[in-house]
């Protein structure tokens, strides 16, 4: 007796699930079952416009995340001065303090320093402007030789011969 596949006499397997949920799942779990199951039929129909979509998300995504790195780079890049700027001001009163500190104690100042190498320039200046205009006179006679010198009286000692000490004689009452 042939079957008339329009009519099923019995399940057959292509009728069942390949899955079942064990008996005794809660009803819950068997629809997240059930909806993921669902969300892969759509992807599947839907692959080309949701990846288009998903795509379009992502580069709207990047270009944010993008702006607010660079708004938070120009945040820490201005926070980061600010310390500086503080610092600077700081310097200014440190140098005022040690400057008062060195002119206590006697030291010239920076500005007394630049004044004195200014005049030793300008003497060393005006020195050479005098040797250069100086009329050169003949040159003198050559300098006197040093003298010779003088020989030095080298006694020559005998250590092995008797001292003065050993042969006097002590003197007479």
């Amino acid at each position: 007796m042939a079957s008339d596949p329009s009519k099923p006499d019995a399940p057959s397997i292509a009728d069942e699930p390949l899955w079942q949920p064990p008996p005794g799942l809660p009803e819950p779990a068997r629809q997240v079952w059930l909806a993921g199951l669902g969300a892969l039929a759509r992807a599947q129909a839907e692959g080309g416009k949701t990846f288009e979509s998903l795509v379009r998300q992502g580069l709207s995504l990047q270009t944010q995340a993008s702006q607010v790195a660079r708004q938070r780079i120009a945040e820490a890049a201005q926070a980061a001065t600010q310390p500086w700027e503080r610092l600077s001001g700081l310097s200014g009163i440190f140098e005022d303090r040690v400057a008062r500190a060195l002119a206590h104690l006697g030291q010239p100042a920076a500005q007394d320093w630049a004044a004195l190498q200014a005049r030793v320039q300008a003497l060393e200046t005006a020195l050479q402007d005098v040797l250069r205009a100086a009329p050169r006179a003949a040159s003198p006679a050559a300098p006197p030789k040093p003298a010779a010198p003088k020989p030095r009286n080298r006694v020559k000692i005998n250590p092995r011969a008797p001292s003065d000490k050993k042969t006097r004689t002590p003197p007479l009452p």
